[in-house]
C-alpha cells in the first residue's frame, strides 16, 4: 500500500513538472510581443544561444535589433512589390535606415558586450511579412503602411520600456532619436496612406 501511494504521489509530481511549460506560456497565440515586453521589464531576455543580457543596454539592443530586422524583411519586399512610387521611396528609405541602425546596435553589442549577435525577426514581425505575400497593388501599400505604422509604435513602446533602464548615454541617445524619428514617420505614413 506505501509503495502505491509513493508511485501515485510520484507519478502525479511527474505529470505536474510535464505541465509547467505550459502553464507558463504567455497565451499570446504566437505573439512574442507580450513575452518580450515582460522580458524586458524584468532583464532577462536570453536569446537563442541562452546568454542572458549583461544589463539594460544590452538587452535593448538585442531586443531593438531583432525588432528593426523585421522591418527591414518587409521594406525590401516593397521596394520591388510597392506599386506606388511613394511605396517604393519609403520602402527604400526604412530599409537603409532600419538596417543601418541594426548594423550600428549589433557593432555595440559586440564592441561593450564582446557578443557577436545575429538578430533574429521576430515572430509577430514574420507573421506581417508574410501576410503582405498574397497582396498586390494598392491593397499592398496601404497595408505595408498600415503595418511599419503598427511596427513603429511598437517600436516606441520597447523605447519607452527600456529607457528606465538604459545607462549609456550612447544607447540613450540612440533611443531618443528611433522614437523622434518613427513618431515623425507615423504621421507622414498615416497621409500617404490615407492619399492612395
Amino acid at each position: 500500500m506505501l509503495t502505491r501511494i509513493r508511485y501515485t504521489t510520484l507519478s502525479s509530481i511527474a505529470l505536474i513538472l510535464a505541465f509547467l511549460p505550459a502553464c507558463a506560456d504567455t497565451g499570446n497565440n504566437g505573439d512574442s510581443t507580450v513575452a518580450d515586453t515582460a522580458a524586458a521589464q524584468t532583464n532577462t531576455q536570453i536569446p537563442a544561444g541562452g546568454v542572458a543580457a549583461q544589463d539594460g543596454n544590452h538587452e535593448f539592443l538585442r531586443m531593438m535589433s531583432d525588432h528593426h530586422e523585421g522591418l527591414v524583411r518587409m521594406a525590401t519586399a516593397a521596394m520591388d512589390k510597392g506599386t506606388a512610387p511613394e511605396t517604393k521611396n519609403d520602402a527604400h528609405m526604412l530599409h537603409e535606415k532600419q538596417a543601418m541602425e541594426r548594423d550600428s546596435m549589433v557593432a555595440m553589442i559586440q564592441r561593450d558586450y564582446q557578443e557577436q549577435y545575429q538578430p533574429k525577426i521576430m515572430p509577430k514581425n514574420q507573421a506581417q511579412a508574410d501576410s503582405l505575400n498574397g497582396l498586390s497593388g494598392k491593397e499592398y501599400d496601404r497595408t505595408f503602411y498600415r503595418m511599419t505604422i503598427d511596427h513603429h509604435r511598437e517600436g516606441i513602446a520597447m523605447i519607452d520600456q527600456h529607457m528606465g533602464h538604459l545607462t549609456k548615454p550612447e544607447v540613450q541617445q540612440m533611443a531618443e532619436k528611433m522614437k523622434s524619428d518613427q513618431q515623425k514617420e507615423i504621421a507622414e505614413f498615416e497621409r500617404t496612406m490615407s492619399a492612395l
